[in-house]
């Protein structure tokens, strides 16, 4: 296995980071160091750069294997933006979010090579559809605005859509998932995202 560089890792990744989209190219770049909901709005970002929002992750550790369009593994292209580090992490789909479920989740499908990882004594938290497929939860619920909320809900505002289930699983052991090319994310009216499909409990 390539041994990825350490400056793909992004850090304290159980704290809220950015994300912001440069218009033209259609990619979206994440900041690597924490950032507060505060001082993401305050950030004086570059024209043609847009906020896209804050997210916390639930894993222990992240990174990207490489940034989208990249041809191997390998260190990710980044930039500074008033100072902070940002990487390139994903580009979004041409056609933006999707709604195939009313009143559901929005669906995304993500160019990104995202690896998360789990210590031992980690519980997932798992969602099988109806179709059986299995996501993974990412991005924790953000009652004070995150990744595609148009507003702020409380952390309780989630309902799985008909057919979907929802377990928790426990692990024992160090627990490394590569998310598939691209990915099928999947956020609630909560902030919470769930992606993959995975396949580790099958």
């Amino acid at each position: 296995m390539t041994e990825i560089p350490a400056e793909n890792y992004l850090i304290d990744c159980q704290q809220p980071h950015a994300e912001v989209l440069e218009v033209t190219t259609r990619t979206v770049w994440q900041s690597v160091e924490p950032i507060s909901h505060e001082a993401f709005a305050q950030l004086a970002l570059p024209e043609g750069i847009v906020p896209v929002g804050t997210g916390s992750g639930v894993m222990d550790a992240h990174y990207f294997r490489q940034s989208p369009g990249t041809a191997a593994p390998g260190p990710v292209q980044d930039r500074f933006i008033d100072g902070r580090r940002f990487i390139h992490c994903a580009n979004p789909p041409a056609g933006g979010p999707e709604m195939p479920i009313p009143d559901g989740p929005v669906r995304l499908m993500v160019d990104k090579h995202h690896t998360i990882i789990f210590e031992a004594g980690s519980v997932l938290t798992i969602i099988r559809t109806e179709t059986g497929a299995e996501l993974i939860q990412v991005i924790s619920a953000s009652p004070g605005g995150g990744l595609l909320q148009e507003t702020a809900t409380q952390a309780a505002d989630f309902a799985l859509p008909p057919g979907w289930q929802l377990r928790l699983e426990p692990v024992t052991t160090r627990t490394v998932i590569d998310l598939p090319n691209p990915t099928e994310a999947w956020f609630f009216a909560n902030g919470s995202s769930f992606q993959g499909p995975v396949t580790l409990f099958s």
